[in-house]
C-alpha cells in the first residue's frame, strides 16, 4: 500500500501506460505499468493469481505494448489526472486480488475509477460507474 500512499501524496498525473503480455498467450496481460512522472507503478499478477504493485520491475521475456490514452476509451477518463484514492482488494481466500485506483485532480472533481483484477494469470481491468442508487 505504500506505492499507492505515495502517488496519492506526489500529486502525480498519470503520463503514460504499458501493457505487457505473456509471451506465449498474445491477450493475456500479465503486468501494466503506469508512469506518473518521477515514478512508474508496476501491478503485476503473479502465478497464485494475487497482484503485486512495485516501483521496480523486469519486463524479461514479456511483450510490451504501449497504451495509447488518447484513444484507449478504459484509459481516457485517468490520462494526465493523478491518483485521488487507491484501494487493495483482499478475496475471501485472503489473497491481495484487485486494486482499484480512483483519479481526479480534487474531491469537487468527477473522479474516474479503473480496478485492476487478477483473473486466470492474467489481468482484467474494469471501469467503476457510480449509481444513482436506484
Amino acid at each position: 500500500m505504500e506505492h499507492l500512499t505515495f502517488l496519492v501524496n506526489s500529486g502525480e498525473k498519470l503520463q503514460n501506460v504499458k501493457a505487457y503480455f505473456h509471451p506465449d498467450l498474445a491477450n493475456d496481460i500479465v503486468k501494466f505499468s503506469l508512469c506518473f512522472g518521477t515514478k512508474t507503478l508496476f501491478i503485476t499478477v503473479n502465478e497464485d493469481d494475487s497482484l503485486q504493485l512495485s516501483f521496480e520491475s523486469s519486463d524479461k521475456g514479456l511483450l510490451k505494448k504501449e497504451v495509447n490514452m488518447a484513444e484507449d476509451t478504459v484509459w481516457l477518463g485517468a490520462a494526465n489526472k493523478p491518483i485521488r484514492w487507491g484501494w487493495k482488494m483482499v478475496n475471501s481466500s485472503g489473497f491481495t486480488d484487485g486494486i482499484q485506483l480512483e483519479f481526479a485532480e480534487s474531491v469537487s472533481e468527477l473522479s474516474f475509477t479503473l480496478q485492476f483484477i487478477a483473473v486466470a494469470s492474467r489481468i482484467q481491468i474494469y471501469e467503476v460507474s457510480e449509481s444513482n442508487g436506484s
